[in-house]
Order: structure tokens, then sequence, then C-alpha cells
């Protein structure tokens, strides 16, 4: 039978949690040395004037027993060197002033019962780290031997005054990797201007003198889809897009998609914006709304693929078959596009590559290799698959 310990049986064992950390001046005092002569010893500085061996090695074993870890932002700023941080900036809420679609505004509600399967959850699970992961991987590979660590700041887009550098997390990094840019706050370019190292990774048009970036072209990128299914004789296309008409990923997607339509001599027969989830959820019931607006729809865009496959089962539910019926077609091409029939076709956006070459971009940024604003442009893939019909039409 396992064994409750009540407060009173061991509370004269609990260990006391220490206020503060352990600092220098500790080791000093431990060591009866100056505490000038413990950074000198732990920071290995050069001195003119030798330290004995014998108190080098005792400062050691007294850090060492105390279990005393340096602040290397403390350290690095004395110093005048660098923290060796990257940050990752991730927007967070909707900048203030942004007038919400009725879809945006509509509460997340969960996918019904028979929908909820337990590899479509594993699989999102596993997409939520993989950004970070990414990421990481780029650190390692461009920054051998030097090791670099990671800083993910959040940026409080609803603020309504402009963003400060510590929103941005710069009072903590060398240089930034600043995601998901908005229209409103642009502030990180007046940071670019004072020198500080930050690579866009995504794009927005107006940008290109003032900041590097890598990315897609958002706006082609759209107009290939749209090229795609307008080959396959679809007319009666809609867009179902995350985010709303603040985020420039959406902005660019948007007006490719309404661009290349026109250029057919053709419009969107609907465009929902759906807000910030993007999961399977949100993209079944916007789909439900979607076929009770326009219910002859033929050809679905979608931002992503987990919205895409709540769009499938959507479809499906109301007796679309796909891809005869409707030709579903989505960006990015993550593991869920293809965790069960029909197979989703996807532009391929090339995260690794775009992670890479934006990690290797802000080390060059970092170490003064690069002076004026680059923009790196990554191709995307088409990946044709089931849900557009391409297949069925080349085979009659």
């Amino acid at each position: 039978m396992a064994k409750t310990l009540t407060e009173d049986s061991h509370s004269s064992k609990r260990a006391i949690l220490p206020r503060t950390r352990v600092t220098m001046a500790d080791v000093a005092r431990a060591a009866d040395v100056s505490k000038a002569l413990v950074s000198r010893v732990l920071n290995k500085v050069e001195s003119q004037i030798p330290i004995p061996q014998e108190t080098i090695r005792r400062i050691e074993r007294i850090a060492a027993e105390l279990n005393y870890v340096p602040s290397r932002s403390a350290r690095s700023l004395k110093r005048g060197n660098r923290l060796n941080l990257i940050g990752v900036s991730i927007r967070t809420g909707i900048p203030p002033g942004i007038h919400q679609t009725e879809e945006e505004m509509l509460p997340s509600k969960p996918l019904p019962e028979e929908y909820r399967h337990t590899p479509v959850h594993d699989v999102m699970a596993y997409e939520r780290s993989f950004s970070i992961g990414l990421i990481i991987d780029a650190l390692w590979q461009n920054s051998n031997p030097t090791v670099w660590d990671l800083v993910i700041q959040h940026r409080p887009e609803t603020s309504e005054g402009p963003l400060r550098g510590t929103d941005l997390g710069l009072d903590l990094v060398d240089g930034l990797l600043y995601m998901q840019p908005t229209l409103q706050h642009r502030e990180y370019l007046n940071f670019v201007r004072s020198g500080y190292p930050i690579v866009v990774i995504g794009h927005i048009s107006g940008i290109e003198e003032d900041v590097c970036a890598v990315g897609i072209d958002n706006p082609k990128a759209a107009a290939l889809l749209v090229d795609h299914l307008y080959r396959l004789n679809r007319r009666k296309m809609v867009a179902l897009w995350p985010y709303g008409e603040y985020v420039g990923l959406t902005i660019g997607r948007n007006r490719g998609f309404n661009n290349r339509l026109s250029a057919y001599g053709l419009e969107p027969l609907g465009v929902s914006f759906i807000g910030s989830d993007l999961s399977p959820a949100r993209g079944y019931w916007m789909t439900l709304r979607m076929l009770d607006q326009h219910p002859d729809l033929d050809a679905m865009v979608v931002g992503t693929d987990d919205i895409a496959r709540g769009a499938i089962y959507a479809l499906q539910e109301r007796g679309r078959r796909i891809p005869e019926d409707v030709s579903v077609v989505t960006f990015d091409d993550k593991p869920i596009t293809i965790i069960e029939p029909p197979l989703i076709t996807a532009l391929r956006i090339p995260f690794p590559e775009i992670t890479r070459q934006a990690v290797k971009l802000l080390m060059d940024l970092i170490q003064g290799k690069v002076h004026e604003p680059v923009h790196i442009e990554i191709e995307p893939e088409l990946v044709v698959r089931q849900s557009c019909g391409a297949a069925m039409l080349s085979g009659m």
C-alpha cells in the first residue's frame, strides 16, 4: 500500500529552495579572494599578472561545488562580445483596429466524434514542434564549432502602441528571425535601420529595400494552384484562408488567387478568412458554412493542410465526391495530407530550405558579412495527389 507523507512527517527534512542563484560574489567569499579575480579565472581572461595555478584550481573547485553558472548575458556585455543567442519572434494576438470578418469571429468548435481520429491528433502534435526543430537543426548546421542557443519570443501584436525592442526580444539576442509579419506592426524595420540583425521569414510587398527576407512568393504560389485547377476544368472556385487580411502570407495568397482568376475572366465564388484557429475542426465547420452559401462550388483552395483535411470531412458529409464533384488543393504539404484517403494535392513549401537559408543569412548579418538587404525566394513544388482529380482526368 502506498504511503502518503503528511506535512509533519517530512517537514523537518524538506530542502529550502534558495531565494537567489549563486553569484560570482558567493564564489569569491568562499574562496577568500576578490570578485575580480574570480571573474578573471572563470571567464579565462588573459592578464599580464599571472595567477598561481593553485589559486585557479581552488576557485574552479569551489565554483563547481556551489553549482555556479555564469551569466552569459552579463559576461558578454561586459566584454563586448556576442551572446551566441538567436531569437525567434512569433506573432500573438490580432493588431488593434483590425476589422474582423464574421467568420474570423466565430467561436471554435471541436470536430464531431466520428472525425476525431487518433492519428490526426498525433500528426498535429508532431507538426506543432516541426518549425522549431527545423530552426535548431539549421543552427547546428550553420554554427559549428560555435554553439548557438535559441530564444522564443512571443510578440504582443495586440499592443495599441508601437512594439519596443524588448517586445521583440532584442535585449536578449544577437539576431532575430521574425515570423508572420503583419501590415500593422512594422517596427522591426526601424530596428533593422538601427543596426539590429533581423531576417524576416515570409514576405510582404514593399519591404524589399529595407530588410533581409527568405520565403516563397505567395501571390505566385496561389496563382500556380489556380492554374492547376483551371486545367482540370474547375471554374467555380472558393478559398479558405488562415488568419485575416493583416498577415502578409494571407494577403499575398489571396491577391494571387484573385488576380489569376481575373486573368481567366473569372471571379472567386467565395473567399473566407477563418481566423487563427488552423485546425481540421475549423476547416470542417467553415466548409459547411461555405457549402451553405455556395452549394455549386467545384474547387477549394485551402490555406493550410490541417484546414484542408477538415474541409474534406465536411464535403464528404454533404455527399460531395472528391475529386469527382469538388477538387481540393492546399499549401504546405505536411504529413496530414497523406494520413488517410483522399491524399491531398498540395503546394509543398520547402520549410527545411527556407529555414536553413534564413539562419545562414542571419549568421552572416551578425558576423558583418552582409551589408545590404538580401531577398531569397525559394520555389515551392506542386505535389499532385488524389484530391484534385488530375489522375482521373488524365485517365479519361
